[in-house]
């Protein structure tokens, strides 16, 4: 009992001082990243279930997969953002709460039902067994291919910015986050970057940080 009594303070203070990083992280992914992607339409079409991307897909992509390892409840709520199947806000809240408390097994089956969701959005079929087990399991994994098969659909690519060049100059002229729009049809297509500044309403907390906001040629 004694044990327990001085842990909870220490969980407790660590559960706010992660929840105070995480919501700067997600109000600064939400302007550089979410704010700039259309909403996928989803159809009355099917895909091919070959065509789906493998449950570890991510680990092929360095930027999904450092996002996913240190940020997932902010990836994981764009992914239900940008499907419409829930706002921001509130999944982030939802996967934090979920993700770093011992609830995990309760968030597993609300995971598989959103998962199920978003599946369908993006023209798979779906089984919440499957869904609930990997989420279980592969929680973090799941997120990353999520998030790749939506950039795919949209026909983007997101980056953190880190690269060797950055790396090496000791991140001089480093920008952060932003969104490639492909032209020319498909994820694969070429990029063409314009500047962008952050909307106006959310200066007091962005300040004047210019933004990449990444366009098709015409």
């Amino acid at each position: 009992a004694a044990t327990a009594t001085w842990r909870l303070p220490i969980y407790s203070s660590s559960m706010v001082f992660s929840g105070c990083i995480m919501l700067a992280f997600a109000c600064y992914y939400k302007a550089r990243v979410v704010d700039q992607l259309s909403v996928v339409k989803g159809g009355n079409h099917w895909k091919d279930a070959h065509s789906e991307l493998g449950p570890f897909a991510c680990l092929s992509d360095r930027d999904t997969c450092l996002t996913t390892t240190f940020c997932l409840p902010v990836v994981a709520a764009k992914n239900y953002h940008i499907t419409e199947v829930c706002s921001f806000w509130p999944a982030c809240v939802l996967m934090f709460l979920g993700t770093y408390s011992p609830f995990v097994c309760v968030t597993a089956i609300i995971r598989g039902v959103l998962t199920g969701r978003v599946r369908e959005r993006l023209g798979y079929s779906s089984s919440c067994l499957q869904d609930i087990v990997l989420g279980l399991f592969c929680f973090p994994c799941e997120v990353g291919r999520e998030s790749l098969e939506i950039d795919h659909e949209l026909a983007v690519k997101i980056s953190c910015g880190l690269d060797s060049a950055n790396i090496s100059s000791g991140f001089e002229g480093f920008e952060g986050f932003n969104v490639k729009h492909a032209s020319g049809g498909g994820a694969s297509g070429s990029f063409h970057q314009v500047p962008y500044v952050a909307p106006s309403s959310l200066g007091p907390l962005l300040g004047k940080v210019p933004c990449n906001h990444r366009v098709p040629h015409h």
